[in-house]
């Protein structure tokens, strides 16, 4: 089963109200993602259910707001277990890791493609300037 409803949740954190240039979150969102499923995968075969993923869920759930105020790749990276494991209730596989990590980068693509495609306010310089 496909878990690309992965798609449309990364294309809302991502779209911004303010156009930025150069999309720095996007690209941190995508490799922190990226980094994230594989760093998920490592924990879900390291960690049999219980007690031990219950700590390492507390560890990351505490260093979440941390993280974020100091660099968005890294709370990305430590987030991405935690959204796997407490999703909706469904299991993760490595099927399932292959799909959020392939929805991740599609979802990354087409908010990047919008953020290139908007108008510039007035006064922004063209991004090859």
């Amino acid at each position: 089963m496909h878990h690309f409803d992965w798609i449309v949740v990364t294309v809302a954190i991502l779209t911004r109200r303010r156009i930025e240039r150069p999309p720095a979150r996007m690209l941190h969102r995508a490799l922190g993602a990226a980094l994230g499923v594989v760093a998920s995968r490592g924990l879900f075969v390291a960690l049999a259910p219980g007690w031990g993923t219950a700590l390492v869920a507390g560890g990351l759930a505490g260093a979440l707001p941390w993280l974020r105020a100091r660099h968005y790749m890294a709370y990305t990276v430590a987030a991405t277990p935690l959204v796997l494991l407490f999703g909706a209730g469904r299991s993760v596989d490595d099927g399932g890791l292959g799909d959020r990590l392939v929805a991740t980068v599609i979802g990354t693509a087409i908010a990047l493609a919008g953020d290139l495609l908007a108008p510039r306010p007035p006064g922004e310089p063209c991004a090859a300037a």
